[in-house]
């Protein structure tokens, strides 16, 4: 197996296909096998490393404007649609998402839990995040409640 190889990766891989064709083969071929298997993948003009099992990804069109969106860890299911001006990475289960100028913070299942009332947001760390009002810096925590003006 090649180094950095994803043994859960190649585990599912290996269901897909018949056993039949793998029964009497060698490790090596076998691994060949599996790399020929075409991968469905959610074609993405970005798709960022895994993070809390969900992947970020971008969308560009014509107009050069990006929609942001969130996939699974293959990168073959989309989970949270591609509808966001900008987006960060889910930390503690919720990301800071943006939609228009405003910023809010969304669930894994793609709910949005804190309100898009932002002018900037940052990740969440240890149940609190960094968010600015008019020109006013906060801290809040997981349900919105602002804990601390900075």
């Amino acid at each position: 197996m090649k180094r950095g190889t994803n043994r859960s990766s190649i585990a599912q891989d290996l269901k897909k296909i018949e056993a039949k064709t793998l029964i009497g083969q060698k490790v090596s071929e076998v691994e060949e096998i599996i790399r020929k298997q075409p991968r469905k993948t959610i074609k993405c003009d970005y798709i960022a490393d895994v993070r809390e099992g969900v992947r970020l990804a971008r969308k560009d069109n014509i107009f050069f404007s990006s929609k942001y969106g969130y996939l699974d860890s293959t990168a073959s299911k989309l989970l949270i649609d591609f509808q966001y001006d900008s987006a960060d990475y889910f930390n503690g289960g919720l990301a800071a998402v943006k939609k228009g100028k405003k910023w809010g913070y969304i669930n894994r299942e793609g709910n949005v839990v804190i309100d898009f009332l932002f002018d900037d947001a940052n990740s969440f760390y240890w149940g609190y995040a960094k968010v600015s009002i008019a020109y006013k810096t906060f801290i809040i925590d997981r349900e919105g409640t602002i804990v601390k003006e900075l």
